[in-house]
Parts: C-alpha cells; sequence; structure tokens
C-alpha cells in the first residue's frame, strides 16, 4: 500500500474549488480520484454508470467492457457519438509516495496549470470523459430542460484499455453504437482539430537466456539509468528525448567492448528491466551486473561519459540525466552465459528506436517511428516490448519484418500484437467545416488542422463502423504519459464552449 492509500479523510475534489466551468472540473476531480489503470478500469466504469444513472440516462457496459449510454436530443437530428477512454498511464516519480493504479492521483493547481503530485495526472483521457459527462449533466439537469432541443441525441461512448492495446475501441458493437457522427475528446492542443492518427502495434523481442551459476568472486553492482524527462512515445517521438533503455544498452555495450581487450576481465549480467509501458518513453532502466575491479573503474567512466552524452543530447530536455554504479540490492545466484549477454546487449543497441521517416504530405508530422518502451527478464528470457507506429501500412509491414530479423539475429523470436489501424485524414468533410466554424466562434482564428503520429481509437472505430465521420479535439495537455503531464485550465473552459457549439451546429446540420 502507498503513503496515501492509507490517509482518511482527504477531501479528494476540494482543488476544483473557483474553477471554471465548474460541472466540467468537478467531473474531472471525481474521476481522478479513482484507480484507472488500463485493463483495470472496474472502479471507474462503475462511477460512471453510477454517475449516467443518477442523471436518468440510459446506460450499458458491452462484451468489452465500454459504457454506452444514449442522451435524448432534438428529433429529426443525427445522432453524435461523445467518446473518450476511461484509463490511464500510471506513472510515478521513485519516491513519490502515491501510486495512482491504487491511489487515484492528487492534483494542484498552480500557474494557471493542473498537475498531479509526483503522478501522471490522468487528464488524458479523464477530461475529454468529464466533458462528456458534463455535457450529459447540461441537457437533463432541469434549468438547461429549455435548451435540450438545441443539440441532437447523443450516445456517450467511454472506451477501456486506450493506453494498452485499444481492445475497447477494437471491440465497438455497431448494433450498440448506431451514431455515424464521432467527436473524439481525446487530443492534446487547443484549437487544433485532428483528422487523422498513425496505426501501430506492439511487438515483443523474447531471448531465451542460458544461465550458469554466479561465480563468488567479483564485484556486484547495479547500473541504473534514472531522471530522464520520458514522454509520449508517438506525440513526443520527435524531440529528441533519451531512452533509458536504450542509453542503459549503451553503457552495457561500450563497456563490453573496452574489457574485450582483456580475457581476465569481463562484464557479467544478473538482471535488467527498463520503462513501464511501451507507449512511454522510458525514464528509468536498469542492469545488475558483476565485474572485477578494472572491470568496475571501466563502467564508472563509461557510465559517467554516457551521463554527459545524455545532458548533451538535447539542451535542457535532460539535464538532470543520471548514470549511476550503485551497491546491488542482494548478490544474485545466477548469471547469463557471455553468448547470452552479449546477443542481448546487442539487441538494446540495434533495436530501432525514434522517428524513421516523416510524412512529406502533412510538414512536420511523423509517418512512421518506433519505441522500445520496455525490458525486462521472464520465464527465464529476455523481453524487450517495441511499439511502431506509421500512417503507412507498408511501413509497419517493414518495420515487422525487421524485428523479426533482429530476433531471429540474437537468437530469439518476434511477436507481433495489438494491431491497430490508421485513421486515414479526410481534408474535405461536412464534419469539419462545422467544426472549424465553431473553433472560429470561441478563437477568432481558423484552428489548425491537422494528424497526429499517435494511435487514436477513431481508427479502431472507424473500421467498425462503415461511413463514420470523426474529428478529434481536446484542451491543452503537456507531458501525457510522464509525471509532467499538465492540463491548462483555462483550455478546458473554451474547449467546453467549442464542444457545446459543436453539438449545436449539428443539431440543426443535415450533415451527409
Amino acid at each position: 500500500m502507498s503513503e496515501v492509500s492509507a490517509q482518511g479523510g482527504v477531501d479528494r475534489l476540494a482543488w476544483v474549488d473557483g474553477l471554471q466551468p465548474a460541472v466540467v472540473w468537478r467531473e474531472f476531480a471525481s474521476i481522478a480520484a479513482l484507480p484507472r489503470r488500463s485493463k483495470q478500469e472496474a472502479i471507474v466504469r462503475a462511477h460512471v454508470l453510477s454517475r449516467l444513472r443518477q442523471l436518468g440516462v440510459h446506460a450499458i457496459t458491452d462484451a468489452a467492457g465500454n459504457v454506452i449510454a444514449d442522451v435524448p436530443g432534438k428529433p429529426g437530428a443525427k445522432t453524435v457519438i461523445l467518446q473518450a477512454h476511461l484509463d490511464m498511464v500510471c506513472e510515478a516519480d521513485v519516491g513519490a509516495g502515491t501510486d495512482p493504479a491504487v491511489d487515484g492521483v492528487f492534483p494542484a493547481v498552480a500557474d494557471g496549470w493542473v498537475r498531479a503530485r509526483g503522478t501522471t495526472l490522468g487528464a488524458d483521457d479523464g477530461i475529454g470523459v468529464a466533458v462528456a459527462l458534463a455535457i450529459a449533466v447540461e441537457i437533463t439537469s432541469d434549468a438547461a430542460m429549455a435548451e435540450r432541443l438545441s443539440y441532437p441525441p447523443l450516445q456517450l461512448l467511454f472506451t477501456v484499455d486506450e493506453e494498452e492495446d485499444f481492445s475497447g475501441a477494437a471491440g465497438v458493437d455497431p448494433r450498440l453504437v448506431t451514431g455515424r457522427i464521432l467527436l473524439n475528446l481525446d487530443s492534446e492542443d487547443e484549437n487544433e482539430v485532428i483528422i487523422g492518427s498513425a496505426g501501430g502495434s506492439r511487438v515483443f523481442v523474447r531471448v531465451p537466456i542460458d544461465w550458469e551459476a554466479a561465480p563468488a568472486e567479483g564485484r556486484c553492482v547495479q547500473l541504473a539509468v534514472r531522471g530522464l524527462t520520458g514522454g509520449h512515445s508517438g506525440q513526443q517521438i520527435d524531440v529528441n528525448l533519451t531512452n533509458a533503455v536504450k542509453a542503459l544498452g549503451y553503457v552495457l555495450a561500450l563497456t563490453g567492448e573496452d574489457l574485450a581487450a582483456d580475457p581476465a576481465s569481463r562484464l557479467r549480467i544478473a538482471d535488467l528491466s527498463g520503462g513501464r509501458a511501451d507507449n512511454a518513453i522510458p525514464r528509468e532502466a536498469r542492469a545488475v551486473v558483476l565485474v572485477d575491479e578494472h572491470g568496475y573503474r571501466v563502467l564508472e567512466r563509461v557510465a559517467a561519459d554516457v551521463q554527459q552524452r545524455v545532458r548533451a543530447w538535447r539542451s535542457g530536455a535532460d539535464d538532470d540525466a543520471i548514470v549511476e554504479i550503485v551497491k546491488a540490492p542482494e548478490p544474485p545466484d545466477r548469471m547469463m552465459s557471455a553468448d547470452a549477454a552479449q546477443r542481448i546487449v546487442d539487441l538494446l543497441v540495434a533495436l530501432p528506436s525514434g522517428v524513421l521517416s516523416m510524412d512529406e504530405r502533412l510538414p512536420g508530422i511523423v509517418r512512421t517511428s518506433t519505441n522500445l518502451g520496455v525490458a525486462y527478464i521472464e520465464d527465464g528470457e529476455a523481453v524487450l516490448v517495441s511499439a511502431p507506429r506509421s500512417s503507412r501500412q507498408a511501413d509497419l509491414d517493414a518495420l515487422h519484418a525487421r524485428y523479426t530479423s533482429f530476433a531471429r539475429l540474437g537468437g530469439g523470436r518476434a511477436i507481433v500484437t495489438s494491431e491497430y489501424p490508421a485513421w486515414p485524414p479526410e481534408f474535405q468533410s461536412a464534419l469539419l467545416g462545422v467544426v472549424r466554424d465553431s473553433h472560429v466562434d470561441v478563437y477568432g482564428q481558423e484552428p489548425r488542422v491537422t494528424a497526429v503520429h499517435a494511435g487514436l481509437e477513431a481508427g479502431e472505430i472507424a473500421a467498425h463502423l462503415p461511413e463514420l465521420v470523426a474529428v478529434s479535439i481536446g484542451p491543452t495537455v503537456e507531458g501525457a504519459h510522464s509525471p509532467k503531464e499538465r492540463l491548462d485550465v483555462a483550455s478546458v473552459g473554451r474547449f467546453y464552449d467549442v464542444v457545446r457549439r459543436i453539438l449545436a451546429r449539428l443539431a440543426d446540420s443535415d450533415l451527409r
């Protein structure tokens, strides 16, 4: 149990006092207080179902675990889907004293931003859920009864497992979700309209390890990479953030190369791990190694050199990076064979991670990338997990082939899972025109229209709902998937206003 989970009497809603629009912030505060790791959404789902039933809204749970609710609106108007996801990435700084997967999060407001104490905030996509619920509150409240006909009929679609493998979006049942106009509320820049997204997958490279008994002689230490910025492996892959797993691999490889000339001295590996989610750029990684005194001095020198390189790689991004050697928690009873260790280190260095190509149609948008997000030992095998993405299926197919080849060269195998489709951009849709006009009403200028190098559920949902037209919008969220995540307070009110204006226009539209 974390430190805060045992604290009683904490007012988890007081931090929103005075924030506007109050209806949105109250809903968000209630959601933020709940644990909602991907594949563990039962508590937040029960909360949303209870909240909808309090409002007199009919709501159900489908076979995938999604919540679907029907909110009445103007007769004859086309049904509009408001969609957001219930789960969040649960990341915490070392020593945070709280685990969002257990305690929910503890937000605070400062300098116009909302952040959580040492953890991810979960504005991705808790604020989208909150806005959809706030619209339902508005429609069903007595004060708004006279305005009910100003909105079209709505389907609120709250999906599960977006941050893992899109199983919720993939499980959308067209017999239950009947709307064909979708507003995805999971974008992270206000006054921006997303009309396309990348497809992707999750690739597991698994390498069998030959183990040997740990020798009695030698110095057992833990090599740790920590203090990196981290971030979203799609939306931030192009800003040159250092990958802790890759940095660990470089230290091990450079140390091994230096020691190769001395047959009496070598680096032996007992354990390694790093990262917490394949779709987050790893902030921390570690390895337990055994070296002699000469090897220890080499390891110290290489670690210091790599630390200096990481800090200089991108000014201001990873200035607090630490590559350190500390005493191992306990002496291991086994070590990887020299051959197995070499193959795994080679893969840590060789596996691609970062931007691979840019989109020639959309300036500044990444077309293809991948992220080596997680490394660990399981069932006697090294497991390296990557998240390739592309707006072009041929590029993804080629990447999958590269993983297969790399894995084979390393004596292992590659397993491709959790594939999700790209969402091709449509620049001329009538829905985009309505959304543009609504943004101009609020901001006094045209929104930026673009695509994102990240998986959005709209692509997966569109694969199940024929003739679906969709856009993705949202308030400003920075640093998603890391403890630096923060939500722009003022942008939330403007975003809510935009959503309301879009719905009002769609109620009177003959959108095709």
